[in-house]
């Protein structure tokens, strides 16, 4: 490990301590005006003393704010121009109750690219900054997360890893970062997960996702001879029984496989080169036996490769509709729609 590395991480400061109290809440809107359009709604009297510390976290963010508190009502609006499309996460309250009991919290989630509009007085705020890629296929779950979190046990652990954070990222180095921020983004999707109705709205772009990725694959691999459900499983790191229920609707992954190698046969055999033959094509797309793609080949299509050869090279390619497909007038559409998956 570096000396580098081995470094607690440098975090960022602003205090308003120094700035003419005129000035105060002016340097601190301006100092994190890049996340909300904030305006000072009423105060007591002038001066804003604020001081906030910043830990970059590389894809998040982590903030410490302490503000003025009771009287000093700021309002809180995404920003009309150029809004950040990230999350924010934010932890608002007293660390003490004035009992001297544990204090009082709020967790809020706040998407920055979405509308929102919020007033608030709190003195002390925690805020997580998160980056919107980090959670490919989650994004509608956090997006779907109420204002207000509602309480319950899992957002309570939220609450106090936010406060475990501030307390400790001071000691946190450089080496430790990845950890630390990935630790937090298992977290964040546990409190999407927290919501069922958003989480099953992000289970199917999860699956479509992924189901996209998986067919890319298929159309890049047709002439690989090991293009099958249990090759596909090992290449996407999927198991056998989601993948067949990715593809159930399809007709199953190996017809899909089947269907794109035929489709792309047919717009090989289509093209009007002179040298290309139909063992040629067979080969190329992994088909290993000649008569069984032929006899596949005229089953989806309703001509023989022979005869799209001919057309092709003839420059009058044939259609998947235009022959013997058309005496098959109930699978006409469907044959179509199915052409246009490719």
């Amino acid at each position: 490990m570096t000396a580098d590395a081995a470094r607690p991480l440098n975090p960022i400061r602003f205090n308003s301590s120094a700035i003419p109290k005129h000035d105060q809440f002016d340097a601190w809107r301006t100092f994190v005006g890049g996340a909300a359009d904030i305006s000072l709604v009423s105060a007591p009297e002038s001066g804003f003393a604020a001081d906030l510390t910043i830990w970059d976290l590389q894809s998040m963010a982590f903030m410490r704010a302490e503000l003025p508190g009771q009287g000093y009502l700021r309002r809180y609006q995404n920003r009309q121009k150029d809004p950040v499309d990230h999350w924010c996460l934010l932890l608002t309250g007293r660390s003490e109750s004035t009992a001297g009991g544990a204090g009082s919290w709020t967790l809020r989630m706040r998407p920055l690219g979405l509308p929102f509009d919020h007033v608030s007085e709190d003195p002390e705020m925690l805020l997580l900054y998160v980056c919107r890629d980090l959670f490919p296929g989650l994004e509608q779950a956090l997006d779907s997360l109420p204002a207000d979190v509602p309480d319950s046990g899992l957002a309570r652990i939220v609450a106090d890893y936010m406060q475990i954070l501030a307390r400790n990222l001071p000691r946190v180095t450089a080496a430790e970062r990845g950890a630390v921020t990935e630790a937090t983004r298992v977290l964040l999707a546990a409190l999407a997960a927290s919501n069922p109705d958003a989480l099953a709205e992000a289970e199917r772009t999860i699956d479509m996702t992924l189901r996209a990725r998986i067919r890319r694959y298929i159309r890049q691999n047709l002439g690989a001879p090991d293009l099958s459900p249990d090759g596909l499983c090992r290449a996407v790191g999927i198991s056998r029984s989601r993948l067949y229920r990715l593809f159930e609707d399809l007709g199953g992954v190996a017809a899909y496989i089947q269907r794109q190698r035929l489709l792309a046969a047919l717009a090989a055999l289509s093209e009007p080169d002179p040298t290309r033959t139909v063992s040629s094509v067979a080969q190329a797309l992994a088909f290993r036996d000649l008569s069984s793609f032929s006899r596949s080949f005229k089953n989806v299509f309703g001509f023989s490769p022979s005869d799209a050869r001919q057309a092709g090279a003839a420059g009058r390619p044939l259609l998947p509709w235009t022959m013997g497909a058309l005496e098959r007038e109930p699978d006409d559409f469907d044959m179509l729609l199915r052409r246009l998956q490719v």
